[in-house]
């Protein structure tokens, strides 16, 4: 199974909060981690966007062992203590 995720935000927080999201799915997934499909600054607004895929295929489904839900907790847990609530994301698979 694979979705797709969108980071937007200031570059380094975008940069840190991916890191956070691929050390979560590695922990609970065996697998090398994210895969970076595109990044690009936004003229107008300055943002910085990152698309990433995440993909578990040697699974077989996201709910073998832990859900897609598990990775989003710990992922946010670790961006609230850095202080990365700024970065907006959405699921865009």
């Amino acid at each position: 199974m694979t979705c797709i995720y969108k980071l937007t935000g200031q570059f380094e927080q975008v940069e840190k909060s991916v890191r956070n999201l691929d050390k979560a799915f590695r922990s609970l997934f065996n697998v090398y981690g994210t895969c970076r499909l595109e990044s690009w600054m936004d003229r107008t607004t300055g943002q910085y966007n990152l698309r990433l895929e995440l993909t578990a295929g040697g699974l077989g489904c996201w709910g073998c062992f832990y859900d897609l839900q598990d990775v989003l907790h710990i992922w946010h847990l670790r961006d609230s203590r850095q202080g990365l609530e700024d970065v907006e994301y959405e699921r865009v698979d």
